[in-house]
């Protein structure tokens, strides 16, 4: 399936006047880091900033380098699926099962965000049917205080993101509003 990774921003919000110009530089150093990468696209949406990558090491390589651009608070790489609830089933059951096995993690939550408001199941209601599929499937526990997993559903009209975690980026607001260079976290 493919995958994607998910970026978050967080200040650019609070900055109404020049949000556009903002989401612009955060674009461009994303690029920059991205830089050598083959098969990479940077696709923005409403809220959040899609990476495009051809396979799995490429995101594995382009979330450590994202991880270090200013302005991203977090991201996640995610597999696009069907915006239906077998498709998002199926897919964070994989991952759950994945996660278990790699890191031993017993306790998980699942958060679901949906900007499609004509999908018929609102988004609490999403992560507990998601979750369901995961402690039937997977035998993990819901712990919604400290999970040792957090799956993710992110819905969109055309298509749903599912992730499992999240990687910390150093958040602010991009830098480089000059014009004088990239700011990269080493």
């Amino acid at each position: 399936m493919p995958q994607v990774i998910l970026c978050r921003f967080g200040e650019l919000f609070l900055k109404s006047g020049n949000r556009r110009r903002f989401e612009g530089i955060l674009h461009r150093n994303m690029n920059v880091a991205l830089s050598g990468l083959a098969g990479v696209r940077v696709e923005p949406v409403h809220g959040r900033v899609l990476v495009h990558v051809p396979d799995e090491a490429t995101a594995e390589e382009a979330a450590v380098r994202l991880s270090r651009v200013f302005g991203l608070v977090s991201l996640s790489i995610a597999t696009i699926t069907a915006p239906t609830m077998e498709a998002m089933y199926e897919v964070a059951v994989t991952l759950a099962r994945k996660h278990k096995d790699a890191t031993g993690a017993q306790r998980f939550k699942v958060v679901a965000r949906r900007t499609n408001k004509t999908f018929p199941h609102r988004s609490l209601e999403i992560a507990a049917m998601v979750g369901g599929q995961i402690v039937t499937q997977v035998a993990l526990t819901v712990d919604v205080r400290k999970p040792e997993l957090v799956v993710g559903v992110e819905l969109t009209e055309k298509r749903a993101f599912v992730y499992a975690g999240n990687i910390m980026a150093p958040g602010g607001l991009p830098v480089g509003v000059s014009g004088r260079g990239l700011l990269l976290l080493s």
